[in-house]
């Protein structure tokens, strides 16, 4: 296939045809056979076909892409023919499609650069080069038609597997600029030290050099000090911009700025230079930053903090300086004699809750103290239908001594228990002895349904328990005890039953919202949210429009216990219709881990 070529001048150096033209000797048409015969190294001309071959020194004809020891690369057919003068791409000499260019006077490929007909590069193979190259050490670009673009913005992933950057292509048509900042268009830009222009962040020791998509730096338009914006990474960042030798770097790290007369400090990602709020983890441990990301050191000193300025919940701390920042302390550790333990992603202490250790289960009080218990707390049950923890009066105990501080405003209360995958009913000691004088027919009702949903009566999965694994002096009485399939997000915190609704959450089907019961999830909701798109099988408000999105404790036909769950407590069938039907409105509900 012929190709059209565009002419264009450059000031490069070249080779020429005529530099080769003592290594090649042409057969003029009088040329006898004998004459031909005995020449070697040459191209010769047949008479009588009207084509040329290149003859090679052991006297046999080149054929495919033959290197000749002058440099010139000649194309043959495979009975040695020559192909023709010009421009043309072909597969045929075992390098794929290729686009070539044959010298008229020397009938071959003349490697390197070369200003005939157009500006282009051909490689050693005869090949014209196509797209990014490189040769001693410096990179050019040429288009389809082998033309190396020259003066001009070279947009390529040639040379970044695939990750297209731009370059600028000078006269001679090397990709080269001197790295630094550069004025271009009457813009700030930056070139990088591989030879291409910043787009995105890059990290250098005095912060980070922010750069837009077209390549100009964020700081054209700026001065030193505090921006948001979403134009660097799709979501909005805030970053804090300080002027350092005439150019605004994004901060990385700790760094203070003085506000209001005072240094408050701060953290921003050390990669991507943004500001960081809430809990951070670094490589020395968890610092702590309010919603503003101011940090905590800012107006903390080490030592005890209480408080929700890095959580939703109130929490307590203990704050460590370390190297100039506060850090919070975390693992076991001790201080003023007592033990405490630190949640290694969180920060804050385990309060009101249990931490393992060495075989060991130790209790934390509502300041984090932590005492020994018992080995026996016990794991985590296969399945929802075999409980093998009810026998075990401490741990009942220790969750009514929780209930005691965090109350109900109902007579029932449910506990769970994230990391063991349990849930436990209690109803106040008052309530349940006036229930065992005098009980009612609701209360029969609930067990007959309770019987007919759960096919082996004799499992331990009624839930059932003894009063004796009950403390009544906390008064509150564990009544029932069930194994449960959790959510991958636990929810840990203090809620109250908030509405109940018959729903089908089981796969590809909603929440029926004409409350009907066949079937039903029994969902019991302790924590309410809406939606303004359906976010998984859940219930549409006919007036609003909005999803519902609950967490809530429901039957489920997994099996196992886990954390197969978006967020909920489900339950075999039985045991959510029990809690559906007995535990009122406004009941306490208490998730730990």
């Amino acid at each position: 296939m012929s190709i059209a070529r565009p002419c264009i001048k450059t000031t490069l150096p070249l080779l020429t045809a005529s530099a080769f033209l003592c290594c090649a000797t042409l057969c003029g048409c009088g040329s006898s056979a004998a004459d031909t015969a005995l020449k070697t190294d040459v191209v010769t001309f047949d008479q009588a076909s009207q084509t040329y071959s290149y003859v090679t020194s052991s006297g046999q004809k080149a054929t495919g892409a033959y290197l000749a020891a002058s440099g010139l690369v000649y194309l043959a057919s495979d009975q040695g023919v020559l192909s023709d003068t010009g421009w043309f791409t072909s597969d045929a000499y075992g390098q794929g499609e290729q686009l070539y260019y044959v010298d008229q006077q020397t009938h071959a490929c003349i490697p390197g650069f070369s200003q005939q007909d157009s500006y282009h590069y051909t490689s050693m193979s005869g090949a014209v080069a196509r797209g990014g190259f490189t040769v001693n050490g410096r990179r050019y670009f040429a288009d389809q038609q082998g033309v190396i673009l020259t003066s001009q913005w070279v947009t390529t992933g040639d040379f970044t597997q695939g990750e297209e950057q731009t370059y600028w292509a000078s006269e001679d048509g090397s990709l080269a600029m001197t790295p630094g900042f550069k004025e271009i268009g009457g813009k700030q830009c930056y070139v990088t030290d591989e030879g291409y222009l910043l787009k995105g962040k890059l990290s250098t020791d005095k912060g980070i050099i922010l750069a837009l998509e077209d390549g100009t730096l964020l700081e054209n338009s700026l001065e030193e000090g505090w921006v948001t914006t979403d134009a660097l990474d799709g979501a909005k960042h805030t970053y804090y911009l300080r002027e350092i030798d005439g150019h605004l770097y994004a901060q990385a790290g700790f760094f203070s700025v003085e506000e209001d007369g005072q240094e408050t400090r701060y953290y921003a990602d050390p990669q991507q230079g943004y500001l960081k709020a809430g809990k951070i983890a670094t490589d020395d441990g968890i610092v702590l930053a309010n919603d503003q990301g101011m940090l905590a050191e800012s107006y903390l000193e080490e030592g005890w903090y209480l408080g929700d300025d890095f959580d939703t919940l109130e929490q307590r701390y203990y704050l460590e300086e370390r190297d100039g920042h506060l850090y919070a302390k975390t693992g076991w550790f001790t201080v003023d004699g007592y033990s405490y333990f630190g949640l290694e992603d969180q920060g804050f202490l385990s309060r009101n809750g249990m931490v393992l250790s060495e075989g060991t289960y130790y209790a934390s009080d509502s300041l984090g103290r932590l005492s020994a218990t018992s080995s026996y707390i016990g794991g985590t049950d296969d399945y929802l239908d075999t409980v093998t923890w009810l026998n075990n009066p401490y741990y009942f105990e220790w969750l009514a001594e929780q209930l005691q501080s965090l109350g109900s405003d109902t007579d029932y209360a449910i506990v769970g228990d994230y990391s063991r995958c349990r849930l436990v009913v209690f109803q106040r000691a008052s309530a349940w002895k006036e229930a065992q004088e005098h009980p009612s027919d609701t209360d029969a009702q609930a067990q007959d349904d309770e019987d007919d949903l759960v096919t082996d009566p004799s499992a331990t999965a009624y839930g059932n328990i003894s009063v004796t694994n009950s403390d009544t002096e906390t008064g509150w009485i564990a009544i029932k005890a069930y194994n449960g399939n959790f959510g991958v997000n636990s929810w840990q915190g203090v809620y109250d039953v908030c509405h109940k609704m018959p729903a089908n959450i089981f796969e590809n089907s909603v929440y029926l919202s004409d409350g009907s019961e066949n079937p039903s999830a029994y969902s019991t909701c302790f924590l309410e949210a809406w939606a303004d798109s359906q976010p998984s099988n859940d219930w549409q408000d006919p007036d609003t429009g909005l999803w519902h999105d609950c967490a809530s404790i429901h039957s489920t036909e997994t099996p196992t216990t886990g954390y197969d769950q978006r967020g909920c407590l489900a339950l075999l069938r039985a045991n959510a219709k029990w809690i559906y039907d007995n535990v009122p409105l406004s009941s306490r509900v208490y998730v730990f881990e």
